[in-house]
C-alpha cells in the first residue's frame, strides 16, 4: 500500500515560527489505496449492483451541506461550514460508512477536495479499515506543536482526497482534543484551500465526550440514525448536546427497501433531514 521510496516535500506552514525538526517534517509519502473490493468486504461500500442507488442518495445528502459550506443556491455560507462532523447517538449506527461515502461523493464535485479525518480516538474504525494504524495522525499533530500538517496527511489513489488517521494511542488523547492545539489544527485543516471540505468521523455523542470536543469546533454536524434501531429519545438527547445555532442534519441509515436483496445487505440512506 505504501510508497517508501518517495519522500514528502518539505512544507513549512507560515504560522510555525520556529524551525520544525526535520524528522517531524520530512516523512515518507504514504499513499492509501482505496480498494473497492476490500471496502465492500468491510461493509464500507455497497455491492457493485447497488452503487447507483447509493450515489443518488449521497448526492441528495451532500447538497445542503455544500450549500452551507460554499453559499450555493442563494444560501449564506455558515461560519466554518467546510468543517463537517459525522457522528451518531450510539455506536454501530453507520457513521464511518457515511463519512467515507460522503467524502467520495463530495470529491466528485468540480474544483472540490476533501480531507477525511478519523476523530474517533476510542474506536478508530476508519484508521483500521484503511490500514493506516501505524501512521502518525491527528493525535500526533495535537501533541507535537512543530509537526507540520503535510507530514501526516495521507494521499490516496483518488484525486483530491486525503486521509488524516487518528495517529498514536495516548492516555492524554481526550485532553489533547480539548486543547488550544485542537483549535489551531482545525484552522490549519480549514485553510488547506478555499475549496477543501474537512469531514470528521467522530465518536458517538452519548457514549463519550470526545465527539463534543470536535462538534464544538465545526460548522456543520451530520447525525447518523439507524432505522428501526435507534430510539427517538437517544436522537433527541444527542441533538440537545449540540449548539442550537449550529446546522444539524440527519441521515436515516439502513432503511428497509422493498427490493429484497437491497434490504438484505442493509444499505440505503434516506434524505437529509434538517433538525433546526
Amino acid at each position: 500500500m505504501g510508497a517508501p521510496d518517495e519522500t514528502r516535500p518539505r512544507i513549512l506552514l507560515p504560522f510555525l515560527l520556529t524551525e520544525p525538526s526535520p524528522r517531524l517534517v520530512e516523512a515518507p509519502a504514504k499513499i492509501v489505496i482505496l480498494d473497492q473490493d476490500k471496502l465492500r468486504g468491510a461493509g464500507i461500500l455497497p455491492p457493485a449492483e447497488y452503487e447507483q442507488e447509493l450515489d443518488w442518495e449521497f448526492r441528495t445528502i451532500k447538497r445542503p451541506l455544500l450549500a452551507n459550506a460554499f453559499g450555493r443556491k442563494s444560501v449564506v455560507p455558515v461560519p466554518d461550514g467546510r468543517l463537517i462532523a459525522v457522528t451518531s447517538a450510539l455506536a454501530n449506527e453507520g457513521k464511518t460508512f457515511s463519512s467515507v461515502n460522503l467524502a467520495l461523493s463530495i470529491v466528485r464535485e468540480k474544483n472540490c477536495s476533501v480531507t477525511l479525518v478519523d476523530g474517533d480516538i476510542t474506536n478508530p474504525q476508519l484508521t483500521g479499515i484503511l490500514e493506516v494504524s501505524e501512521e502518525p495522525g491527528l493525535i500526533d499533530l495535537l501533541h507535537e506543536d512543530q509537526l507540520a500538517l503535510d507530514a501526516v496527511l495521507c494521499k490516496t489513489n483518488i484525486p483530491d482526497l486525503t486521509i488524516l488517521p487518528v495517529g498514536s494511542s495516548r492516555t492524554d488523547a481526550p485532553e489533547l482534543l480539548d486543547s488550544r492545539s485542537m483549535e489551531v489544527r482545525m484552522r490549519q485543516l480549514a485553510e488547506i484551500s478555499e475549496s477543501n471540505v474537512v469531514i470528521f468521523d467522530t465518536a458517538p455523542l452519548l457514549q463519550t465526550n470526545d465527539a463534543m470536543r470536535i462538534t464544538g469546533l465545526v460548522g456543520q454536524v451530520l447525525i447518523v440514525v439507524k432505522a428501526d434501531s435507534t430510539e427517538r429519545q437517544h436522537v433527541t438527547d444527542a441533538i440537545g448536546l449540540l449548539d442550537e445555532n449550529q446546522p444539524v442534519n440527519c441521515i436515516l441509515n439502513q432503511i428497509k427497501y422493498s427490493r429484497k436483496d437491497f434490504g438484505q445487505y442493509g444499505y440505503g440512506y434516506g434524505n437529509n433531514y434538517p433538525n433546526k
